[in-house]
């Protein structure tokens, strides 16, 4: 969600069986000043792909 507008930019949809941590890529565009999530994305620092 962009903080200033409120709006949504990304949504991606699967399986309840896929870790949200997988999903980051397709969620961030680049050019985000701060990013918070919830407890489904810890570690996803540590991930190769991101």
């Amino acid at each position: 969600m962009d903080d200033e507008s409120g709006l949504v930019h990304s949504v991606v949809g699967t399986a309840a069986n896929v870790a949200d941590a997988t999903q980051v890529d397709k969620l961030l565009h680049g050019e985000e000043k701060m990013v918070d999530a919830d407890a489904g994305y810890t570690g996803v620092e540590k991930r190769p792909e991101h």
